[in-house]
């Protein structure tokens, strides 16, 4: 078992994540200091939905954009507040923290640098701060450094922000009708899933899989490239519940977590409540929401 799950005394890991040149030079003027967990959250939530952009207009000079799509506008607006700079801007059917001034670049460059741990994150960083360099050749040059590995996953809040980006639950069912003969039969038991999907990240998500002890990573069929680490045991999808509980998704995915803990609890009393009547009823309610 999971030492999490076990109460096992063992140490953790010390988590890795550097933010003390971040908080001590580079943070807005109107901020003292922001909490680390915050901070590891964004490198998550950065890895899964983040891109840093190089662009080109028509007169031919570069400039630097990092932009985080999102349809939750709340939850952009949230850490537009907490990191004190950028912008937020409607975008077709969704919203975008975009951030574009030099000074703000390099508050993102010190901030990220050394703290992610994709591959492909890695490579857009580097040409991107290596572009950075190019265009302010005045300005001390920066040097990339090496990526982040094997740390605990559960110990800070980076994985929270993958998850909020990329992670999603679900009740898998024998019958897609909801029937409700499926529901109150004792027989057939709901089975709950936690996925987490990434392309070209076998290794991390492994990394991940290890971390909690269970699971599996597997191929897409669809998509050779696209790789899904699945957990359907239920007392880990509780220990990933509590982790969250721990470090905050801060975005409306939230919701879910609180519906997979509901029918979670509801399936633990079934064999001495039969669920009927308005438990029924809650039950397939929130099945429906979590599929949604």
């Amino acid at each position: 078992m999971n030492k999490y799950l076990d109460g096992s005394s063992e140490t953790l890991r010390k988590v890795t994540f550097n933010f003390k040149k971040f908080n001590k030079f580079y943070l807005p003027e109107h901020k003292k200091k922001i909490d680390q967990s915050f901070l590891e959250w964004f490198v998550g939530f950065t890895e899964g939905d983040g891109s840093f952009i190089i662009t080109v207009p028509k007169k031919g000079n570069k400039r630097l954009m990092f932009i985080l799509v999102q349809k939750d506008e709340q939850a952009l607006n949230k850490l537009r507040s907490t990191i004190g700079f950028g912008n937020i801007q409607k975008h077709r059917h969704a919203h975008r923290y975009c951030v574009s001034k030099k000074k703000d670049i390099d508050r993102l460059i010190v901030l990220f640098n050394g703290n992610l741990l994709l591959n492909k994150t890695n490579e857009k960083f580097r040409l991107w701060v290596n572009t950075r360099n190019e265009l302010n050749q005045k300005q001390p040059r920066i040097e990339v450094q090496s990526q982040l590995r094997n740390f605990d996953y559960l110990g800070n809040g980076w994985l929270s922000g993958f998850i909020a980006a990329e992670g999603c639950f679900n009740v898998r069912h024998p019958i897609s009708d909801y029937h409700s003969k499926f529901l109150i039969d004792h027989h057939i038991p709901l089975r709950f899933r936690f996925i987490l999907d990434q392309k070209n990240e076998e290794k991390l998500l492994e990394s991940i899989r290890i971390s909690i002890g269970s699971g599996n990573v597997s191929r897409r069929k669809e998509d050779l490239s696209h790789f899904r680490y699945t957990i359907g045991h239920r007392n880990y999808i509780i220990l990933i519940i509590d982790y969250i509980k721990k470090f905050p998704l801060r975005v409306k995915k939230n919701v879910d977590v609180v519906r997979m803990q509901k029918l979670i609890n509801y399936s633990k009393s079934r064999k001495t409540r039969p669920w009927s009547g308005s438990v029924f009823k809650r039950v397939k309610a929130l099945i429906f929401r979590l599929d949604e």
